[in-house]
């Protein structure tokens, strides 16, 4: 996975039923929220707050994310409101670190999120559009700097793993991945010695001979055509996910390796 050095894309994930290519400024993971707090289906005139929930990474960093926005800033577009500016506020979960309490703004007009807190800033642009519309952009802390998505859903639908991948050719850095609906996969790998990720996708499906198992396919193109694919297993019991990856320059081997990742609340 530290094959990819440069990536291409106009937003981080436009779907998860089609491959994911590699980006250069924004990134990927998951968000949540449940009906009743859907912008997209306030019910009754209520106006309650949308939360979201994803994951953070660098080459070395990673965590999960959980964001708060103003419901009324995303359902401007159907509702009418006047565009403005509304608070908003995060929850930071480093791996292997503490908790950090994120504070900052949505702008209505731009889309445009800012956040910060604990030395970290967060910023970050919404899709609407895309197939569970998302928050994606880029962060910049006291461990680095790096990527972070958020996908639409609760904790029920939507499930962040954190974890790590080794190469054979000897390199190393983070991967983190995003379950929506337990059969959609958006994420990223990001080399230690690296500022670019790798972007993406694939799906979990039950797995018939082993019902306490599920089988994951991901895959992910940089803008040199070099193509990653990855299989695992995930362990229902332990939520913990294994499996092995390479990448391909058309029919020529690059690279290949191991990787995991845990649940991470």
């Amino acid at each position: 996975m530290p094959r990819s050095n440069r990536s291409t894309h106009s937003t981080l994930w436009p779907s998860l039923a089609v491959l994911a290519a590699t980006a250069m400024l924004l990134a990927l993971f998951g968000c949540g929220s449940d009906e009743k707090k859907n912008p997209l289906d306030p019910g009754g005139g209520v106006t309650p707050s949308t939360s979201f929930t994803g994951s953070l990474t660098s080459g070395t960093v990673s965590g999960t994310l959980g964001i708060t926005v103003s419901s009324t800033s995303l359902a401007r577009g159907i509702r009418g409101a006047a565009a403005t500016v509304v608070t908003a506020s995060g929850t930071l979960k480093i791996v292997g670190g503490g908790t950090i309490s994120l504070t900052g703004s949505y702008d209505t007009v731009l889309d445009t999120l800012y956040l910060t807190g604990g030395g970290y800033l967060i910023r970050g642009t919404y899709y609407p559009s895309d197939v569970p519309p998302t928050f994606n952009g880029t962060w910049v802390g006291p461990g680095g700097s790096g990527f972070w998505g958020c996908i639409v859903g609760d904790a029920s639908t939507v499930k962040v793993f954190c974890g790590t991948f080794s190469a054979t050719s000897g390199g190393y850095g983070k991967l983190n991945m995003v379950v929506y609906a337990d059969t959609a996969v958006v994420g990223l790998a990001q080399s230690f010695d690296s500022d670019i990720p790798l972007f993406f996708d694939g799906t979990v499906s039950r797995n018939e001979t082993s019902p306490g198992i599920k089988t994951i396919t991901l895959g992910g193109i940089d803008d040199l055509g070099a193509v990653m694919t990855a299989t695992g297993e995930l362990t229902v019991a332990t939520n913990m996910a294994t499996g092995t990856w390479e990448i391909m320059m058309d029919t020529t081997p690059v690279d290949d390796g191991t990787w995991e990742a845990q649940l991470t609340p």
